[in-house]
């Protein structure tokens, strides 16, 4: 089977970094909000399975803002 390779446009993205926050900066808002997360959910039985998959999306997010490079 062949692998998919997908392209998109992150030109709103390169504008978002250079106009408001960098990388490292989003990074750190993730981590503050996947941290309120789990302090929420703690509260509340329900959720605790949900937010674990948030929880993941939001550190892999964050974990490819970190490793991002500006391009030469």
């Amino acid at each position: 089977m062949e692998k998919t390779t997908y392209h998109f446009d992150y030109s709103r993205l390169d504008n978002f970094f250079q106009h408001h926050y960098g990388p490292m900066e989003i990074a750190n808002h993730l981590d503050s909000i996947r941290d309120r997360l789990v302090a929420l959910v703690d509260h509340e039985e329900g959720y605790r399975e949900a937010i674990r998959n948030d929880h993941t999306i939001l550190g892999e997010l964050r974990d490819i803002l970190l490793h991002l490079q500006k391009a030469k």
